[in-house]
């Protein structure tokens, strides 16, 4: 009934609904979905409608008040917040049917803040929830190390004999992976790298533009660090420090800002870069004369700057009309830094 609209999904409590208390409650569900749907604001008794007839003695309405729950969590905090509670709930089989909810979710804000819940609970059949969300099929070494990093602390400190068994196959499973796509990778992936770097920047600096909407901003500097193979830190350049359009006359350090985006750019790039440096640093690799992996990252890193810079999320910056993105690598020179960005400026007129 939350897959139609209101006149379909009333009329399809109408049909399937057994009783009169099932009809009842459906409808309340119904209708508190579609008034929050229709923009009308959420107030305490949408959520007590949902609350109660999560906890309603029949399957069915339970079930839909849950999944109502999950779906509108991925939008609204407050639905997050009943979603946590119900976690909670003193019922074991309330919280391990909200728990079995949690992949309703998308991906997204709603997904990493409750994830934690689920993963730390006390109740070992929430946790397997989490387990399992956790081990969807993988292929690249990168998120498999990103997903062995989460489940290798999780069963250090699982006390259930039957999860902890679960886990153990698990990340043997996934050791085994990561060795073979070491093996099968001795060359790097511009493609995947390149897709990757430009979601994560794309990420950050729209993150920047609605949380400083009220800083004029006259550039972004991606300083790549090649001690650390494809390790960077995301800058920016307030307009009020500097108006030159010139990205060697900027200071650098003096004036750049972060503007707190360093940990949230290295949560989405460090599995990449990880996976980078095992390749560039692998002995086993012969390169072959002549080949500057450093350079080609630094092309790379060039392409997508040029491509944020007419992206939505730069447009949505208070910036100046000369913004600009700049790649600068503390191993070179500003003059070779400054001179390939202008190379892939002129090349792409």
């Amino acid at each position: 009934m939350f897959y139609f609209d209101r006149a379909q999904g009333l009329a399809y409590v109408k049909d399937h609904a057994k009783t009169p208390d099932i009809t009842t409650a459906l409808t309340e569900l119904c209708n508190a979905w579609w008034d929050i749907h229709d923009r009308v604001p959420i107030d305490d008794t949408h959520l007590r409608t949902f609350r109660c007839r999560a906890m309603h003695p029949d399957a069915r309405v339970s079930d839909w008040a849950m999944v109502g729950i999950a779906l509108k969590s991925d939008v609204y905090e407050p639905f997050r917040a009943l979603f946590s509670e119900l976690l909670q709930h003193s019922e074991p089989d309330v919280r391990r049917r909200m728990a079995s909810k949690f992949q309703r979710l998308s991906m997204n804000a709603a997904a990493n803040e409750l994830f934690p819940v689920l993963l730390h609970h006390s109740d070992p059949v929430v946790r397997m929830v989490a387990y399992r969300v956790c081990t969807k099929p993988l292929t690249e070494a990168a998120e498999l190390k990103a997903q062995f990093a989460i489940l290798q602390p999780a069963m250090d400190a699982e006390t259930d004999q039957d999860n902890r068994l679960f886990l153990e196959q698990y990340t043997q499973r996934i050791e085994g992976l990561i060795r073979n796509a070491k093996r099968s990778r001795t060359q790097f992936d511009w493609k995947t790298y390149r897709f990757a770097f430009k979601t994560a920047v794309d990420a950050v600096i729209l993150d920047v533009a609605k949380r400083h909407p009220s800083i004029s901003f006259c550039g972004c500097l991606l300083y790549c660090h090649f001690g650390g193979f494809g390790d960077v830190v995301i800058q920016f350049q307030r307009a009020d420090d500097s108006t030159d359009a010139d990205p060697s006359e900027w200071g650098f350090d003096d004036h750049m800002d972060d503007l707190g985006v360093s940990d949230a750019f290295k949560d989405k790039w460090d599995p990449i870069a990880s996976e980078m440096q095992d390749i560039r640093y692998d002995d086993s690799i012969a390169w072959a004369e002549g080949q500057d992996p450093e350079d080609d990252f630094m092309q790379m890193a060039c392409s997508v700057a040029l491509e944020l810079e007419g992206d939505a999320s730069v447009a949505a910056l208070n910036k100046t009309d000369d913004f600009r993105i700049f790649v600068y690598s503390e191993e070179e020179t500003i003059e070779r830094s400054t001179e390939r960005m202008g190379r892939f400026r002129r090349s792409a007129r």
